[in-house]
């Protein structure tokens, strides 16, 4: 049986969600939205550097290609 990101499995109980936030004072809700953000804006970062260095890779791969065509054309 293969599991969806729509499982309760991976997600949990939207109830449980709804308890903590509840439970929590509005400075822990500040707390926690600072953190989100701060972890969105990290990974944000990492995707920008990811999507730069797949550049560098594609940009390599395709010289490295313009290098073989040369050197298999007969002189």
């Amino acid at each position: 049986m293969s599991k969806t990101t729509d499982s309760k499995d991976v997600w949990g109980d939207d109830g449980d969600v709804v308890k903590d936030i509840e439970s929590m004072t509005n400075e822990e809700l500040a707390e926690k939205t600072k953190q989100f953000q701060n972890n969105i804006k990290i990974m944000k970062r990492e995707t920008t550097s990811l999507n730069h260095q797949l550049k560098n890779v594609n940009l390599q791969i395709e010289d490295n290609e313009k290098k073989v065509k040369i050197n298999k054309q007969l002189p």
